[in-house]
């Protein structure tokens, strides 16, 4: 009986938490936050799949453990924001501020950041595949062990950007700048940096290339450790 009872008040608690009233709206899934000032507040553990936070002032608010996907934070300020061991499947990321962003062991599987400012942010531990990211300024963000696998950088500045022990095979590095960005111990297997600006000079150590697109086009051969070998050369630009 005290098994039971305590199941029941266990549930009750839960329900509330997550359709917890937050600044007046309830949190649930399909709300509208468009243009409102939710800076600072807390979301945690909340489902909040196909959320509209439009324009939405976010700066330092808190997403933990809350489910956002396919919600939609086109042009919507989250500088300081901490989306963290959340889930973010498809959700929207398009002209937003994202600076020193905390996105770490977060699932962002399929979603889409197009010019996005992430300078400063950590996404470390997170699975990005499927991801897109266009036209975006990602200096000096951390993608320490990222899973990546055929995610697609297109057109972006990764300067100082630390890939260190990420998984990013068959990712595609599309006409994306690369300075001082470290890929140490990184498993590039079959990623493509075809016409990616590689002159910048970047740390490959340990990095496994094999079957990887280089900047002229051809495949890394096999035992392409810390660099490309093509034709017994050594490549690293």
């Amino acid at each position: 009986m005290r098994f039971l009872i305590f199941l029941i008040f266990y549930a009750s608690f839960a329900f509330s938490y997550e359709k917890a009233i937050i600044a007046g709206y309830t949190m649930e899934p399909g709300v509208d936050l468009t243009n409102e000032d939710m800076n600072e507040k807390n979301f945690f553990d909340t489902d909040m799949r196909n959320a509209v936070l439009e324009s939405t002032e976010l700066k330092k608010a808190s997403f933990k453990r809350t489910n956002l996907s396919n919600a939609d934070f086109t042009e919507a300020i989250l500088d300081g924001v901490t989306i963290a061991e959340s889930k973010c499947v498809g959700t929207l990321f398009k002209r937003s501020k994202m600076r020193r962003a905390d996105l770490t062991r977060t699932n962002f599987k399929k979603s889409l950041f197009e010019e996005i400012d992430l300078k400063w942010a950590d996404f470390s531990d997170s699975d990005i595949s499927g991801a897109r990211f266009i036209s975006s300024s990602m200096r000096y963000v951390k993608y320490i062990k990222v899973k990546a696998d055929k995610t697609l950088f297109d057109k972006c500045d990764l300067s100082n950007a630390d890939f260190s022990n990420a998984r990013l095979r068959g990712t595609i590095f599309k006409e994306t700048i690369f300075s001082f960005t470290s890929f140490e111990y990184a498993d590039l297997q079959n990623a493509d940096f075809k016409n990616a600006d590689l002159s910048g000079n970047n740390n490959f150590n340990g990095a496994v290339l094999d079957g990887a697109i280089w900047t002229n086009g051809k495949k890394c051969e096999p035992y392409s450790l810390g660099f490309c070998k093509q034709e017994g050369k050594k490549l690293y630009k």
